[in-house]
C-alpha cells in the first residue's frame, strides 16, 4: 500500500501508516529512529538520496541508474550479447564487422587479405607476388616539369640532383609555342663529384632544334642546363622523366 506522508513536516514529526511509524529529521523520513544523526540510517527521501539495508520486491525495481555490487543477481542479459560496443584491449578479436580503426603496432601473421587501401610509411619483405605495381610517375622515376621565356644563347636550369647519384638518366620534352616546335630527347649524366659527363642521344623534333642539353655541377649539386639555339626566344615549356642510380 503507498504511504501518503504529509506535506511540509517540521524536524521531529511521526507519521504512522501500516503499523509503522516513520519520524521526519529535515530531509528524510526514517523509520523506527529514537535519535535521528545518522546519513546512511534507511529512509525515504523527498529531496535526496534514500536508504535502504534490504528492499524485498514482489515485482520489479525501476531505476534510471543502479550502483553497487551486482556480482549477485541472475538472469542479466546483455543488450550486445556477443561484442562490446568498444573493446579496449583485445587479444583475439574475431569477426569484426562495420569500420573498424584499428591501430598496429607490430604484427606476425600469414596472410592479412584486404578488400580496400591497406597503408603503411614503409613495406619490408618478398614482393614477388605483388601486381599493378607502378611508379608515382607512371614508368618510375621522378617527374619534373616548368617553363621560362628563353633567350636564345642564354642557359636555364631545368633539374638539379644530389652528386651522390652517380647516374641519372633523363627523358625530356620541349615545346616552343612561338614556332610551333617540340622536341624530345634523352640525356644520360654520369658524375665523380666533381666533374659532369652528359650525352645526348635519341633526339628527335619538327621543324627546328630547340635546344642542346649540358650539365655542371656547382656546390655539391649537379645541375641539367638547356640553351636556346639561334633564333629560340620566347616561352618553351618541358617536361622530364628521370631515374637515378646512387
Amino acid at each position: 500500500m503507498a504511504i501518503n506522508f504529509p506535506n511540509n513536516p517540521s524536524v521531529g514529526d511521526t507519521h504512522s501508516a501500516n503499523d509503522i511509524t516513520w519520524k521526519w529529521d529535515g530531509t528524510t523520513w526514517k523509520v523506527g529512529i529514537s535519535t535521528i544523526n545518522a546519513a546512511t540510517i534507511p529512509g525515504i527521501s523527498t529531496t535526496g538520496t534514500s536508504y535502504f539495508y534490504n528492499v524485498s520486491v514482489a515485482s520489479s525495481v525501476t531505476a534510471s541508474t543502479f550502483y553497487g555490487d551486482g556480482s549477485g543477481l541472475v538472469g542479466i542479459a546483455a543488450t550486445n550479447s556477443d561484442y562490446a560496443t568498444v573493446a579496449g584491449i583485445a587479444t583475439n578479436a574475431q569477426g569484426l564487422t562495420g569500420t573498424p580503426d584499428i591501430t598496429v603496432n607490430d604484427i606476425t601473421s600469414r596472410h592479412i587479405s584486404s578488400s580496400g587501401i591497406v597503408t603503411a610509411s614503409a613495406y619490408y619483405g618478398d614482393g614477388s607476388n605483388l601486381t599493378g605495381v607502378g611508379g608515382g610517375a607512371g614508368q618510375g622515376g621522378t617527374a619534373g616539369n616548368g617553363s621560362w621565356t628563353a633567350t636564345a644563347g642564354v642557359l636555364y636550369e631545368l633539374d638539379n640532383i644530389s652528386i651522390n647519384n652517380l647516374v641519372s638518366e633523363y627523358i625530356l620534352y620541349f615545346d616552343h609555342s612561338g614556332s610551333n616546335t617540340t622536341q624530345a630527347q634523352k640525356v644520360l649524366v654520369l658524375n665523380n663529384g666533381v666533374n659532369s659527363y652528359i650525352q645526348e642521344y635519341g633526339v628527335v623534333y619538327d621543324n627546328n632544334l630547340l635546344v642542346s642539353v649540358g650539365s655542371s655541377i656547382s656546390q655539391n649539386k649537379l645541375t641539367i642546363n638547356a640553351v636556346p639555339e639561334t633564333g629560340i626566344n620566347g616561352l618553351i615549356a618541358f617536361k622530364f622523366l628521370r631515374n637515378d642510380v646512387s
